[in-house]
Parts: C-alpha cells; structure tokens; sequence
C-alpha cells in the first residue's frame, strides 16, 4: 500500500512539473505571438500615417514596430521610406542598408536608396541603385524614368532616347515596385 502511494506521490510531482513546464512554453509563445501581432499593428499605423503625411510619426510606429519584433522585414523597409519623407537622407540610408541585409532582393529598398543618393546628389550612386532596381523588375516605371533623368543629367542623350516608354511601361501593369498607379 506504501508504494502504490508513493508511486501516486511521485506521479503527481511529475505531472505537477510538466504542467508548470507547459504552461510556461505556452505563456512564453503567447507572449511572442502577442508582440508579433503589436509589431504589425505598429507597421500598419505606420503606413497609415505615412500616407496622411505625417512622417515623423510614421517613423515612430517604425521603430516600435522594430522593438517589438527586430526582424520584421517590412517595418524596416518602410522606416527606410518614412525617413526618406521626413527629409532625414542620411537615417534614411542608414536604415535602407540594413533593410538590405534582411529584405534581400526587395526592390523597394534600392528604389529608396535611388531616391536617397539623386536627392544627396551622388548620381553615379543612384544610378546603381535604380539599375539594381530594373534587374529586379525590368519595367518599373519609377526606376525607369529615374534612370532616364539621371541619363539626361549627365548629358547620355542615346541612353535616354533608348529608355522604354512610359506608355510601355504602365501598359497592363496597375501597380509598381515604385508603388505608383
């Protein structure tokens, strides 16, 4: 009779212990979903306030966005543009090169640093950029009417005539990398 006892004791113990393992995996994945889940809604108001042009506080949804979740790849993309908005050129590179590390291959990334180094005034860095942007998508019309500028400035007329047109470009194509209509 002791050791049927004993054996419940134990059994109980053992019970009791994987509960309070279990309940506390369950309440430590509760609580990433949950910060997950705020990231995002941070990133949405974000975009939100980006579109109302109120960028400064775009850019903070942005950064909280990013503290709760680190590797949230679109927030860090959309901090990059926030910042470009908010005329803060230099953050807004800063922010684009990281979001190059985590967002490989986005194209909105090297629009945003196109549009960072023409307004910096580095074309020769823009141009690399946008071209970088029409490997990814060959018809983006915002990259390719950039390109077409830059090609202008610096005076490469048959470059510029080369350029596709914008009537090609936007032919059954409602939106863009650039995210225009």
């Amino acid at each position: 009779m002791k050791t049927g006892r004993l054996f419940l004791a134990v059994a109980l113990v053992i019970i009791s212990l994987l509960a309070a393992t279990l309940t506390g995996l369950t309440a430590g994945q509760t609580d990433a979903k949950a910060s997950r889940e705020a990231a995002y809604r941070a990133n949405n108001v974000g975009v939100a306030l980006l579109e109302q042009y109120k960028y400064p506080e775009a850019v903070k949804e942005f950064r909280r966005a990013l503290s709760l979740a680190p590797k949230l790849t679109i927030a860090q993309v959309n901090l990059a543009i926030a910042l470009f908005y908010a005329g803060e050129y230099d953050a807004a590179q800063r922010e684009a090169k990281v979001a190059e590390t985590v967002a490989q291959g986005a194209p909105q990334v090297y629009y945003i640093l196109g549009l960072t180094a023409k307004v910096q005034n580095r074309p020769a860095d823009a141009m690399a950029a946008f071209k970088r942007v029409l490997e990814l998508d060959p018809r983006d019309p915002g990259a390719n009417i950039n390109v077409g500028q830059l090609y202008k400035q610096q005076r490469d007329f048959p470059n510029v005539t080369a350029a596709p047109s914008r009537q090609s470009l936007t032919t059954s194509r409602p939106c863009t990398t650039s995210g225009r209509r």
